[in-house]
């Protein structure tokens, strides 16, 4: 088998995420490797990518190996996972500024449903894919990989209703981590336009959308391109985000101040500024 159009994508992908890889690393090396960081989950992203472009490759000298095809297609299946899951990790680290409680809405555990959707999401597929492995369970889908898209479905909502109520209080969130709202805004725009993707795959009939032998314009328009567009936003806004220091013991007691419900109070404010803002020397609270 000759070099195709995808094999030529599966290429760019690896001249995409290969490089993008570096950088991620050593934002998980600055800013930690908990949930909240959020960036561990742009390595696993590109890692997926990269391992699923390498499979797509070697079946140019392996062409009847379903493994392969397996593989690439997992890859692809569960990337939504780590992507949403980023801008959760994101959203995240922004959710600190924000009182636990907005009338019905608590955003810490709103969050909390939005991982464990997203992961319930990613194993599905991963089972519903290796539970048969044969290029005609990639032609006509199961119903597991459907449940598994309408969980994405549902990450991807909770997701833009977490941004929502954390962008509606913008103005207690420290000037520097507003960005990561707009960052996240633009990433689910995308990943929305790789969502969409996904579903025709797995519900259309059409052979336009086509895991296995899909129209590649379409592959390259709706998948990697937003996919890369995601990458490069959250790059360039891990660029600029200050390192977060380790919350001390009396700037813990500090944070009592933080009210249950309601407006921040004038005082936890003052301490959320003083999580970034003391000059050197001087003792925090």
């Amino acid at each position: 088998m000759g070099l195709t159009y995808r094999h030529a994508i599966s290429v760019v992908q690896l001249i995409i995420f290969i490089p993008s890889l570096l950088p991620s690393l050593i934002f998980v090396w600055r800013h930690g490797f908990s949930r909240s960081a959020g960036f561990i989950f742009l390595v696993i992203f590109c890692l997926l990518r990269i391992v699923g472009a390498i499979c797509d490759l070697v079946t140019i000298s392996d062409p009847s190996s379903t493994g392969l095809y397996i593989t690439s297609a997992v890859c692809s299946s569960i990337a939504l996972s780590p992507l949403i899951m980023l801008c959760n990790g994101l959203l995240s680290r922004v959710n600190i500024f924000i009182p636990e409680r907005f009338g019905l809405f608590n955003t810490s555990l709103l969050l909390r449903l939005l991982r464990l959707v997203s992961i319930a999401g990613a194993i599905l597929s991963i089972v519903a894919l290796t539970k048969n492995m044969s290029m005609e369970a990639l032609k006509h889908p199961g119903s597991l990989i459907k449940i598994a898209m309408i969980l994405f479905i549902v990450a991807w909502v909770l997701l833009l209703l977490a941004l929502a109520i954390l962008t509606r209080h913008v103005s207690v969130i420290q000037a520097g981590e507003r960005r990561i709202l707009l960052a996240v805004g633009l990433s689910a725009a995308f990943i929305l336009v790789r969502l969409i993707y996904a579903i025709l795959i797995w519900f259309a009939t059409s052979s336009v959308f086509s895991l296995y032998n899909g129209n590649n314009t379409a592959m390259l328009i709706m998948s990697v391109m937003p996919e890369f567009a995601v990458t490069i936003v959250c790059l360039g806004m891990g660029l600029t985000l200050r390192v977060r220091e380790p919350v001390a013991v009396e700037e813990q007691q500090c944070l009592d101040f933080r009210p249950s419900q309601g407006a921040p109070t004038r005082e936890y404010q003052r301490v959320q500024g003083l999580r970034y803002d003391l000059p050197d020397g001087v003792q925090r609270c």
